[in-house]
């Protein structure tokens, strides 16, 4: 089927509190990766323990993966 759309497949990987985005092209079979999502930035930066990660929005990066998924889900 020359000329025919192929969308690409999305993916999301994560460990819970690291987030990546893959982007594969289903017709040349090659992947993009996103940077790392993380929602504990500050303490992983400054070493100290991923406890109450959420408790805060600082350096917490959740509102950007939801806004992705939000608008994967909207292709």
């Amino acid at each position: 089927m020359m000329g025919a759309s192929v969308s690409p497949v999305f993916a999301l990987i994560t460990t819970g509190e690291d987030y990546l985005f893959v982007k594969l092209d289903r017709f040349s079979l090659q992947y993009a990766l996103s940077d790392k999502f993380t929602l504990n930035s500050l303490n992983a930066a400054a070493g100290a323990a991923s406890s109450g990660t959420l408790s805060t929005g600082e350096g917490n990066e959740l509102y950007q993966v939801a806004q992705i998924l939000k608008q994967l889900a909207a292709v």
